[in-house]
């Protein structure tokens, strides 16, 4: 019954209404004048409506006493008379049990639904605190691997990078292929001080030193000291004018170059490039909010990694450790920003930095 829609309950509910009445003025029904009414009412217990229940404990109320002037006579009129009241009574005692029993299946309804959403909160709380707690043992596990690594190997990259210049300066005159050895050990002596900077970065828990900067100026220095790979377009259009934001700058100098970096790489290792590869950074501001946009024309991020890619030591790279994007997202969490991955795959990636105005900040500072 309780799969019926409400609507064809109501319409067999007024059939057998109908129906009853019909019998009711046709026969003399005596003492069971009024008792097929209750059918009605019991099966008005499975249409959620408390008014439904009650029109209908109305009408067959009504049905009965038209029917006790209706109907032929069944016996004497005291009795008759007698057996409609009983009737009545019967019927609208069967009203209030319904409504009780549709209270309480109601309020049966709520509790489960409430400890239903209760057991959903705590379930994400759980998860919550169990994403904390593993967040917490990779960065002790970070932690400890940057202490050992850079103790372990920055003295034997001192070493061997002396050595190094050391080489370069005797084998100056050499041939081609023993300059593009000696360049390949200088490029990957470079790529180790670099993943030795990144952990150190990010295992340090260190507060923005925050100082009133103009921002269009802070990224257009930043990006003079930047080397864009030879192949690649670079754009920049900045629409900050004298905009002005609390800034660590030699955070934001970090933010700024991580990014480039990944928009580089991507767009290098991408092997279906088919048209010129263009790196764009534009600033604009909307709502108190200084942007940064950085956007590509490479292979765009896998929807499957795109919630991931600020995981500490997630990575998709051949080399790297998977610190670039958390390093960022740390920083513009310590200056109130945003950061947000716009992804079209096969089409580029958008990297939106905001980061509040000097009024907005001093809000945010306060609070």
């Amino acid at each position: 019954m309780a799969m019926i829609p409400p609507k064809l309950l109501v319409v067999v509910c007024c059939l057998l209404c109908i129906l009853f009445f019909t019998v009711d003025i046709i026969t003399p029904l005596g003492v069971a004048a009024g008792v097929p009414y209750i059918i009605v009412i019991m099966i008005s217990l499975y249409i959620p409506n408390n008014k439904v229940t009650i029109f209908f404990a109305l009408v067959t109320s009504m049905l009965t006493v038209i029917g006790l002037f209706a109907s032929p006579i069944g016996g004497e009129e005291w009795k008759v008379f007698t057996n409609r009241l009983l009737a009545l009574l019967a019927i609208w005692i069967t009203t209030f049990t319904t409504l009780l029993i549709k209270k309480s299946h109601y309020d049966l309804a709520n509790m489960n639904l409430n400890l239903e959403n209760m057991v959903a909160m705590r379930s994400a709380e759980l998860e919550k605190t169990q994403a904390r707690l593993m967040q917490a043992n990779r960065m002790a596990i970070l932690g400890q691997l940057t202490a050992t690594v850079s103790h372990e190997l920055r003295n034997p990259l001192s070493i061997v990078n002396a050595s190094l210049y050391l080489l370069k300066n005797k084998l100056d005159n050499t041939s081609e292929p023993v300059c593009k050895y000696l360049h390949k050990i200088e490029h990957n002596i470079k790529r180790c001080d670099y993943i030795i900077d990144e952990l150190l970065d990010y295992s340090r828990n260190q507060n923005a030193k925050l100082s009133l900067q103009n921002l269009d100026e802070l990224i257009k220095s930043i990006i003079e000291e930047y080397e864009m790979p030879e192949q690649i377009i670079f754009k920049c259009q900045f629409n900050l004018g004298d905009k002005l934001a609390y800034v660590d700058g030699l955070k934001i100098q970090r933010v700024i170059i991580n990014a480039l970096d990944n928009s580089a790489q991507a767009i290098i290792n991408n092997k279906n490039q088919l048209s010129m590869p263009v790196i764009s950074l534009l600033t604009y501001t909307s709502d108190n909010t200084l942007y940064i946009e950085i956007q590509d024309n490479g292979p765009g991020i896998a929807d499957e990694y795109l919630e991931k890619v600020f995981e500490p030591l997630f990575s998709t790279k051949n080399y790297g450790i998977g610190l670039g994007m958390p390093i960022i997202k740390k920083i513009m969490e310590q200056h109130h920003g945003s950061v947000e991955i716009i992804n079209t795959m096969d089409t580029g990636t958008r990297l939106l930095l905001g980061l509040p105005d000097k009024d907005t900040a001093n809000t945010a500072w306060q609070t």
